[in-house]
């Protein structure tokens, strides 16, 4: 059965985000993101809360159109060809045939890790918390 993966940027002192929901601290260089690519391109889908998944959203679907580097490209790529399912009680659709799912059921998580060809990426600080939670 496959595993939950969660990656986030996470500093010592344990900051993610600033107090506006703002993500511009960590340094994303050529080196890191080349490693991010080699990770996500094995995961068989993308698991997001609604935020993680706005902010994505917003950037990676055309990111590879004027990248700012051939990394940047390479994970737009990647971004794209995954399944995707966002954890939401309030988004109506999500898009590119994005599954929305109301609540994290453990039921559903494991026949999802049953199904999957890869490991499960797990995105969102508030959506890890609740699958924390389960463990």
């Amino acid at each position: 059965m496959r595993k939950v993966i969660w990656a986030m940027s996470v500093s010592l002192d344990g900051f993610m985000e600033g107090p506006d929901g703002e993500l511009d601290w960590p340094l994303v260089d050529d080196e890191l993101h080349r490693h991010f690519n080699e990770e996500t391109a094995a995961m068989g889908a993308f698991l997001d809360g609604r935020v993680t998944r706005q902010l994505m959203a917003a950037f990676w679907p055309t990111a590879d159109r004027a990248p700012s580097s051939e990394a940047e490209a390479e994970f737009a790529g990647i971004w794209r060809s995954k399944p995707e399912y966002v954890f939401s009680r309030t988004l109506k659709e999500a898009g590119w045939g994005t599954a929305i799912m109301r609540d994290v059921v453990p039921e559903e998580i494991r026949a999802l890790k049953e199904r999957a060809e890869g490991d499960l990426g797990l995105g969102g600080a508030e959506l890890a918390g609740s699958f924390l939670r389960l463990a």
